[in-house]
């Protein structure tokens, strides 16, 4: 069980920042809060949080199995993952926003005996077990199912971008539990700050945000309100909200509003994980932490080590921008002769699940190939230089296509794929003669004749929860349009 407990700030990595902005202008009740519905304004202290995950939990009193939980970003999919964990249940955590077609084929393989999610995703799970009661607008169901789980199996989390068979990172209780204390030991989480999580709690980077939060001691704000929505700075205000965990869509969209006009001032903390920052937004961002004072760390992380691999704190940052940061506590990393970034820890999966008969053994893993390519430095930082896949000879010229995603990126958002030997490029920008030629000298930049690939203007970007762009091996399943409709290069 994850409990809930006052922390402190640790000192491994963050020391010496300077204490951020508390909650002072809020009512007494409000500023103890540990956990906050940012869409009903509703907040819950340690005590109540601790009560109503205890209420529930009981509800699902049993021998240890499988729940399955749904959580939106409000308080009662954060409260009913709690209740699960506390239960002493193995925990998949999966997506609410899926098909009912995707909701019934995970039932199917995984067999689990309870199922937890709102009221709009429970079409089609009537049929699957006795529907129990309705704990803050999420239904409790048990299935009758009896699947036999690992005692030491924690969580199942989908795969990254998964689009096909439930395929999921099975984490046992020493994987979370070391991960949480990497957390604790790199990021410090403690009673002065106020985290606004609008990452979904259903991927591992949302899902560890909030549990290392909690148990550090800080408070969570949950919601869906990005940065691109007029009340955010109204919200961050609202309830003195110190710290944002991001990725890289919302950091770029940040840049081009610009800090001023986001009028949140109690944000001095920036969390940036998950898929690469182009270099204009990496200015942007030491810019904004020299003359605004704002923390901004980054991360490396993948779900099959529980989502943290690297930390770069606040001071390494603005001396190496283009690095993902130090191994957290605990870890190795290796470069393999040819370039591949292998991770070594206490937080790393115990195999992959398919299905229930996957759920009774836990595999050891020595060591995680990333795919990721990448060098570390003399003083132990590492700097991704790319993805294994994503390296392509294009007539003759070697390129990684990541690096010319990256470079397009400073344009407008692109996706860079290789069909044959040809690149196939997609821009959410419209199409302008003007605009065609600067994509033309970026080609040129990266030695490539204008005339090699070709553009599709003014296309919509297909992105997963987390801002990424869907692209790659997930083109199959229609994740980017196909290339019927495109301009060949100027």
């Amino acid at each position: 069980m994850v409990a809930l407990r006052q922390g402190r700030r640790g000192t491994d990595e963050l020391e010496g920042t300077d204490e951020r902005a508390g909650c002072g202008a809020l009512s007494g009740a409000e500023a103890a809060a540990r956990l906050i519905d940012a869409h009903t304004g509703e907040s819950l202290s340690a005590g109540a949080v601790e009560h109503e995950v205890g209420f529930l939990a009981a509800r699902l009193a049993g021998p240890p199995s499988l729940a399955v939980v749904m959580p939106d970003n409000d308080l009662g999919g954060a409260l009913a993952v709690l209740a699960a964990m506390a239960a002493g249940h193995a925990v998949y955590v999966a997506n609410p926003q899926a098909s009912a077609a995707a909701r019934a084929a995970l039932l199917d393989a995984y067999r689990p005996a309870w199922v937890l999610a709102p009221e709009h995703a429970e079409a089609g799970l009537a049929p699957r077990g006795a529907h129990l009661e309705t704990a803050r607008g999420y239904g409790v169901w048990s299935t009758g199912w009896t699947t036999p789980v690992h005692p030491r199996l924690q969580l199942l989390l989908s795969t990254s971008g998964s689009t096909g068979a439930p395929k999921s990172v099975k984490l046992s209780r020493e994987a979370l539990d070391a991960s949480l204390d990497q957390i604790r030991r790199t990021l410090s989480p403690g009673p002065d700050e106020r985290m606004l999580l609008s990452l979904p709690i259903h991927h591992v980077y949302g899902l560890t945000m909030l549990l290392s939060h909690l148990v550090g001691g800080a408070s969570v704000v949950v919601g869906r309100k990005s940065v691109l929505d007029p009340a955010f700075g109204a919200l961050c205000r609202r309830w003195g909200v110190t710290c944002l965990p991001s990725v890289s869509f919302s950091f770029d969209a940040m840049r081009r509003i610009g800090w001023e006009r986001l009028a949140a001032p109690s944000l001095r903390r920036l969390l940036h994980s998950g898929d690469r920052l182009n270099e204009a937004t990496l200015a942007w961002a030491v810019e904004t932490s020299g003359r605004h004072g704002v923390e901004f760390v980054r991360m490396y992380g993948l779900t099959e080590a529980c989502g943290r691999v690297c930390v770069l704190p606040p001071a390494a940052f603005v001396a190496r921008p283009g690095a993902v940061g130090k191994v957290v506590p605990g870890g190795a990393i290796e470069i393999t002769d040819d370039g591949e970034v292998v991770y070594r820890g206490p937080n790393l999966m115990a195999g992959y699940a398919v299905g229930a008969a996957d759920l009774a053994e836990l595999a050891h893993m020595d060591g995680l190939h990333t795919g990721d390519e990448g060098r570390v430095d003399d003083q132990g930082y590492l700097t991704l230089t790319g993805r294994r896949s994503r390296l392509a000879k294009v007539f003759g010229v070697r390129i990684n296509l990541d690096d010319l995603e990256s470079a397009l990126g400073e344009l407008a958002p692109f996706a860079v794929e290789l069909r044959g030997d040809e690149p196939l490029i997609y821009t959410e920008a419209p199409y302008s003669d003007p605009f065609a030629a600067r994509i033309a000298s970026v080609l040129r930049a990266f030695e490539l004749p204008p005339a090699v690939g070709r553009i599709a203007f003014d296309t919509p970007l297909p992105r997963s929860q987390t801002g990424k762009i869907l692209r790659g091996a997930h083109a199959a399943e229609g994740s980017l349009p196909a290339a019927a409709v495109m301009r060949r290069s100027p």
